[in-house]
């Protein structure tokens, strides 16, 4: 018995993989941080040499450190003057950003270093120097509307749509509000599947942005997806993420459905503030004052639960809510706790008040929430900006130049906005999953601040794209085409039109290549009712004729969108079809749409600016199994031709 061991049981490869992601982001995380220490590591060690030391033993019992605090320790200022003087990080960064008074360098790293490792979200495309648009519901609304093409489940203006949505108030309350502004109906209309155009759900996409819950066969129409389970935009990420895909095309909706709902949060979080850290002080301060309500209430009126809410974190009182529960569960609990309690008629107006934020899940606001998952780095970028910008009024090293000619500001706000792009990969060239490429003559470390001075970022990407791309199902030797390819996209339609019969038989070739030049040529959504419609006004069958119609599904799944996409430049000789292949490939690699934007302006500078904004603009994503060598380089001959 001496050799046996017992094994945990194997974990499934998406908890090990949520693992494995959690562990890359904190050290990510660490080493922008210790970036940063080493910019003010000569500034700080003057003033005191075990800083560094105290920060990173101030996780370990007091035993086991060298020093009494972890922060300060100086005779006339401690930990404990520190916390007094500030209770949360955010009121030193509102010091620090609206003071040019001269502060100890140390407070300044705090403040750089939490901003650096807190930095928020990258896919807000938003400019830095205009927050303005963070809070405008213009761009995600009107991003929604666009899948509709035309046929609006609703007409409003964004900002009224916006002013509900971003209310406090329960899923139900806020579905009606918004179905009175929408549609004068306490309810969303039904339609019905197999109507002109894609269906959606009007009344499961308001339930979604109100916070509750749908099932994708009721918000598509498609019983195929009953094996999907229901979700709501408020679920983690990881969970969302199995959602869409399982969806394929439909998973769009779902993301910008996924946007709005963000936008609601965000707008919540930052209130009239300006800056984040403004309306953090304010949340504490609002935690602060409910608190004290919430105690004196407890204790005049149920003084027998005081020690259950406060002090046992098995009970979901306030003990367990402020380690780790949740604010639903928390104000259920209380509601629960005071549902008997008459108030004095002196305590009825307070009571009332704690009563209503109670019922709407917003007593007791915490600065630290799940909702911090929507700010984008731009909102606490800007606070890094102006921290820095004040310090290096007081703190001259701020303003030197290292020797490569790099000067300290800039250099940390560069570590907080950079990212090492997808397609460059992992930098350490000895490893065997490296593919990206230096610069001529560029050796040495790679740092945010020198990264694009280093890598070449266009030999790095053609090297991720040849390296990623796979090889078609019939031709191993071949690379697959994109998906909304031209010439993928014509096999697709001619292969569904292929199948077209009539009593049944097959319709003919001329007709066939009439509904693909008069009717997938001009329309990217094509149903069976557009279909039947087509055939029926043109006189090629009668209504009788058209019941037997076989071989083709409610909706056509096939489309031409990238040939419509692409008419214009292509039937004005602005473009060729080779050039709209290569700008469909190189927009379905990249997901960074602003060095996409500047590839095509490389690429086609003939083109005027407003087509090729308009080029940058267009999406196209995933690949097909099929190679173009195998769709249009392998040729077949007739039994009798003269070849044989």
């Amino acid at each position: 018995m001496w050799g046996v061991h017992l094994f945990e049981e194997a974990a499934l490869n998406d908890k090990r993989r949520g693992y494995r992601t959690a562990r890359r982001r904190i050290d990510r995380r660490q080493q922008r941080v210790k970036l940063v220490q080493e910019i003010f590591a000569p500034e700080i060690a003057a003033v005191d040499a075990h800083f560094y030391r105290r920060i990173r033993e101030s996780a370990l019992w007091r035993d086991d450190r060298h020093d009494a605090y972890c922060l300060f320790q100086d005779p006339d200022y401690t930990d404990a003057d520190y916390h007094k003087q500030f209770p949360t990080i955010h009121h030193l960064i509102c010091e620090l950003m609206n003071s040019t008074e001269a502060h100890d360098v140390r407070l300044v790293y705090l403040a750089c270093a939490w901003l650096v490792a807190h930095r928020g979200h990258f896919f807000s495309d938003v400019s830095k120097d205009n927050l303005d648009d963070v809070l405008n519901i213009g761009k995600s609304y009107e991003s929604l509307m666009e899948l509709f093409e035309g046929a609006k489940p609703w007409d409003c203006e964004p900002e009224a749509f916006g002013v509900i949505l971003k209310k406090k108030i329960g899923v139900n309350a806020k579905y009606k509000e918004l179905c009175g502004l929408l549609y004068h109906a306490p309810k969303a209309p039904k339609a019905e599947p197999g109507e002109e155009g894609p269906y959606y759900s009007a009344e499961h996409m308001l339930k979604l942005l109100c916070g509750g819950s749908a099932a994708p066969k009721d918000l598509f129409g498609k019983p195929e997806y009953a094996e999907v389970p229901s979700f709501s935009l408020d679920r983690p990420d990881e969970d969302l993420a199995q959602v869409l895909g399982a969806l394929g095309d439909d998973a769009e909706l779902v993301v910008r459905l996924k946007a709005l709902f963000d936008w609601a949060i965000l707008a919540d979080i930052l209130a009239d503030t300006k800056y984040i850290s403004e309306r953090k002080i304010a949340v504490y301060e609002e935690h602060k004052r409910d608190l004290a309500l919430l105690k004196q209430v407890i204790r005049k009126y149920a003084p027998d639960r005081y020690g259950e809410i406060f002090r046992d974190e098995s009970k979901p009182g306030y003990a367990s809510y402020i380690r780790s529960g949740k604010q639903e569960d928390f104000c259920k609990y209380i509601r629960g706790v005071l549902k008997a309690v008459c108030p004095e008629a002196g305590d009825a107006e307070d009571f009332a008040e704690m009563q209503t934020r109670l019922e709407a899940n917003t007593f007791c606001p915490r600065q630290v929430t799940s909702d911090n998952r929507v700010i984008p780095y731009q909102v606490y970028w800007v606070e890094l900006r102006r921290i820095l910008e004040n310090a290096s009024l007081y703190l001259p090293f701020l303003n030197e130049a290292d020797a490569d000619g790099y000067v300290a500001r800039d250099k940390i706000l560069s570590v907080m906005e950079f990212r090492v792009p997808y397609f460059v990969g992992p930098l350490n060239r000895a490893s065997k999953f490296a593919w990206f490429e230096r610069r001529a003559g560029a050796n040495g470390k790679i740092l945010p601040w020198n990264f694009e001075e280093k890598v070449d970022l266009d030999r790095s990407e053609q090297a991720f794209i040849d390296r990623m791309t796979n090889t078609c199902t019939y031709l191993p030797y071949a690379d697959v085409l994109p998906r909304c390819s031209l010439l993928h996209e014509k096999f697709q339609v001619l292969n569904e039109i292929n199948t077209l019969s009539v009593h049944g038989k097959r319709i003919s070739v001329e007709l066939k290549q009439k509904i693909y030049s008069e009717l997938f040529a001009e329309r990217k959504k094509i149903t069976l009712k557009t279909l039947k419609s087509y055939l029926l006004r043109n006189g090629f069958y009668t209504e009788s004729d058209l019941d037997t119609l076989g071989g083709v599904d409610e909706t056509l799944k096939s489309s031409l969108s990238s040939h419509i996409a692409f008419r214009r430049l292509l039937n004005t000789r602005q473009l060729s079809e080779a050039d709209a292949e290569e700008i469909i490939k190189r927009s379905t690699y990249t997901e960074d749409r602003v060095r996409f934007a500047e590839w095509v302006n490389r690429a086609y500078p003939a083109l005027s600016e407003a087509d090729r904004t308009y080029i940058s603009r267009l999406k196209f994503k995933d690949f097909a199994r099929l190679s173009g060598a195998l769709l249009q380089d392998i040729y077949g001959t007739e039994e009798n031709s003269e070849t044989g």
